[in-house]
C-alpha cells in the first residue's frame, strides 16, 4: 500500500512539474512513480479503495504529455487507459476519451476526434460528473474551433 501511495505521490509531482514544464524533472517523476509500481506486489483489495495502478498511472502520463504538448505521446497514453479500464468504469474511461479527443484535434485529426467524442457523449449519459461534462465542452469548443477555421 505504501508503494502504490508513492507511485501516485510521483505521479502528482510529475503533473505539477508538467505544468511548471520542467520537462526532465516532470519525466524523471513518472520514472520515479512506473518503478514504484513495479514494486507493488498484487494483494486482496477492497472494494471500496480505487486502486492506483498501471491505467491511473497511464492517465496521470497523458495528462503530463498534454500540458508538454507531447499529443502523440498523450494518443498512445489514453488509448492505453481505455484498454485497461472495463466500460463499467465509465467515468475513468470518459476521462481518457476526453485527452484522445483533445490530442487527436491538436494532430489535426477532428473527425477521428468526432467519433471518439460521440461515443463519451453516449457513454456519459448516466454520469452526474461535473468535470467530465467541463471536460466535453471543453474539447467541444476545439472541434468548434476546428470547423470554424476549415
Amino acid at each position: 500500500m505504501a508503494q502504490e501511495f508513492g507511485a501516485r505521490l510521483f505521479a502528482m509531482e510529475a503533473r505539477a512539474l508538467a505544468v511548471l514544464r520542467r520537462v526532465q524533472d516532470c519525466e524523471k517523476a513518472i520514472l520515479r512513480a512506473e518503478a514504484a509500481l513495479n514494486g507493488i506486489p498484487t494483494p486482496v483489495r477492497s472494494p471500496w479503495v480505487n486502486p492506483f495502478g498501471e491505467a491511473a498511472l497511464s492517465g496521470e502520463v497523458a495528462r503530463c504529455m498534454y500540458e508538454l504538448g507531447r499529443f502523440a505521446e498523450v494518443e498512445s497514453h489514453a488509448r492505453r487507459v481505455i484498454e485497461l479500464r472495463p466500460h463499467c468504469h465509465v467515468r475513468s474511461r470518459a476521462f481518457a476519451q476526453l485527452l484522445l479527443v483533445a490530442a487527436l484535434v491538436r494532430q489535426g485529426r477532428p473527425d477521428e476526434a468526432c467519433v471518439i467524442a460521440g461515443e463519451v457523449i453516449s457513454a456519459a449519459q448516466a454520469l452526474t460528473s461535473s468535470l467530465v461534462m467541463d471536460q466535453l465542452k471543453d474539447v467541444t469548443g476545439l472541434l468548434v474551433l476546428i470547423v470554424m477555421t476549415r
